[in-house]
This record gives structure tokens, sequence and C-alpha cells, in this order.
């Protein structure tokens, strides 16, 4: 059976949450448990104590490149916006006000605003369960996927990292695909060895349909 399109599943709408949680549900072959790099701290920002303290400062391993790809330069929003989202999201009930909090919260704001909070709340310590943090962060790299310009690119080049979750490797892969130039040395290193086998078949399948 043919597998939908991940970013179209995830931003299609018969219910966000549903949507995204299948998008995982899909990225995991049957009987198998998806294998995790062993790997340094990704860069995190804590939620703060109050609505207006600002994002916590990147640790040090944000300078480091992605398959040889240099790791995008983290423009923040504007001071204490995405501290105070995160309180927000942090009082939200579930992974489908969350996500709608977010697309609100997005809808609102400026193409370049809209993608320094994508990039920031992919860099945070979401609230939530571990499997309602990867419902946001889906639908943040879906709405990504979606975004013009070589600034939503370099983002998408950034979840490519083996340290990355599975299912957001995957959705930035196939992001990436449609772009060809932007990410292929990066999708030609995951082709030629990668970890986790799943993701090394879909970097793959991204280089084919780039041809």
């Amino acid at each position: 059976m043919k597998r939908p399109s991940l970013v179209r599943l995830a931003l299609s709408g018969a219910g966000l949450a549903a949507a995204l949680g299948a998008v995982v549900f899909l990225a995991l072959p049957d009987d198998e448990v998806a294998p995790r790099r062993v790997c340094a701290v990704l860069p995190s920002h804590r939620p703060p104590a109050a609505p207006d303290a600002s994002v916590a400062k990147d640790d040090e391993s944000d300078s480091l490149p992605i398959y040889g790809v240099p790791r995008p330069a983290l423009r923040q929003a504007k001071p204490g916006s995405v501290g105070s989202l995160l309180v927000t999201l942090g009082r939200a009930r579930g992974a489908n006000e969350r996500v709608q909090i977010v697309a609100e919260t997005l809808a609102r704001s400026k193409p370049e605003e809209a993608l320094a909070i994508e990039e920031s709340l992919l860099r945070s310590e979401l609230p939530g369960t571990p499997d309602e943090r990867e419902v946001l962060r889906l639908f943040l790299i879906a709405r990504l996927a979606e975004a013009p310009g070589p600034r939503a690119e370099e983002i998408l080049v950034a979840r490519l990292d083996g340290c990355v979750p599975r299912p957001e490797r995957l959705m930035a892969i196939e992001a990436l695909a449609v772009r060809p130039d932007s990410a292929r040395g990066g999708i030609e290193a995951i082709a030629r060895g990668d970890h986790d086998g799943v993701v090394q078949d879909k970097a793959r399948w991204a280089l084919a349909r780039a041809r």
C-alpha cells in the first residue's frame, strides 16, 4: 500500500493531533523500534519561569555542522515572545490545543518572525509528554515544508541531524526532496550511511526523486 505524504498528512484538516499522530505511526515499520544514535546533548531551551523571560542562550554545539552543512544561526523572535508562548503552551491541555495555539500565533506573525518562532520552538524544551512534544515538532516541520526561501531550508536541514527523532528526520527529508539543491549534500551523506536504515532508505528515495 502506498503511504501518503508525511507533510500532506500532517497539514490535513482532519484533526491536527490525530493526523500528526498518524505521521509518527507511519514512520515506524512493523515490529521495529527506531534506533537512536548516542550523541552530544542538543541545544535546548527550557520554558521560562515567567512569561516575559527570554529563551535561554544557545549551547556551543549550535555551531557544529550537520553532514557538512553549516548549522543555521538561531534568529531570535521578538524578546519574550517565544518565552510567553512556551508558558501558554504549558497551560494548554493536550497536543491538539497546543498545535492550535501555535498555528494561531504563526498566522498573526510576519513571515520572518514566524520562521524565527518555528526555529526557536524546534530548539526548545516543549511542554507535554514525549508524544505530544513530537506532534508539535512535526507540525512545525510540516509548516516549514510549505515556507519558501533559504531560511526555511536551513531550518529543515538542521532536522537531518542523527540525534533528531526518526519521524522528524523523515519529514524533513521529504520536505527537502522538492528542493534538491538546498540539502543534497546532507541527504547524500545519509543515503551513503546512517545508523537508521529507514531514514537512509528515505534519503535514497529523495535522491531518486530529484533525478
